[in-house]
């Protein structure tokens, strides 16, 4: 077979093992509904000149923390779980009505025996106009990192290397007490609230054993061999 001829049938069977492995990536989903009324879950206390701001979470009662794999064609999982939010809120600024103050720390979504879903923010985004907030944060700002603990991975089957760097969460807010306004030491001020989240993460499938024999063989192909 000729160099080029070779080098076509190799293009071949990578585009195939490629297309047929799935290598693009799909997106999992962790998603939980705003439980809405009293109690407000969510606490922000205003920042002062002793120090940042601060936002904690708690429920009376678990909360279900559903894991869409369904674009990876690994289903549904639901686990129920406790939230611990521990982050830190900056002073604020105002543009167009809209305020915007940065957030940094850590949150866990815990089923009592692991974490299940986890992350740091760093420099991410609280932003509000009148009583509609939001906690954002993503890695294509550089403002978050997140894993999956050990139930969701032994639930789907999946590596811990098939996870992308490309993460995003969001906290939308409701119910809030007292529309915020910036302080005198320009924070914004205190008010209680409820929450939904949305996070994504972006995963690899595991090649189907057909596509990784189609894989290997390429591999096989494009080692170059030794003239004698």
């Amino acid at each position: 077979m000729s160099k080029k001829l070779a080098l076509g049938a190799l293009a071949g069977l990578v585009a195939m093992a490629g297309a047929s492995a799935g290598l693009m990536t799909e997106t999992v989903y962790f998603t939980y509904d705003d439980p809405s009324g009293e109690p407000l879950e969510l606490s922000y206390t205003a920042g002062s000149g002793a120090g940042d701001g601060t936002i904690t979470f708690t429920s009376p009662t678990a909360i279900d923390l559903v894991v869409d794999a369904t674009a990876a064609g690994w289903g549904v999982a639901t686990y129920s779980v406790s939230l611990t939010m521990d982050l830190t809120v900056g002073t604020a600024t105002s543009f167009g009505g809209v305020f915007f103050a940065p957030i940094s720390g850590s949150f866990a979504f815990n089923d009592g025996t692991d974490d299940v879903l986890f992350g740091d923010i760093t420099d991410g985004a609280f932003l509000t106009f009148g009583t509609t907030s939001s906690l954002q944060a993503n890695t294509a700002q550089a403002s978050l990192s997140m894993a999956v603990g050990g139930a969701v991975l032994a639930q789907f089957g999946m590596d811990p290397n098939q996870l992308q760097p490309m993460f995003n969460v969001s906290w939308a807010l409701s119910d809030i007490s007292t529309a915020p306004t910036i302080n005198g030491d320009g924070y914004l001020s205190s008010f209680d609230a409820n929450t939904a989240f949305v996070g994504s993460a972006q995963i690899l499938p595991i090649p189907s054993p057909g596509s990784a024999a189609l894989l290997a063989i390429a591999g096989l192909i494009s080692v170059p061999r030794r003239r004698s």
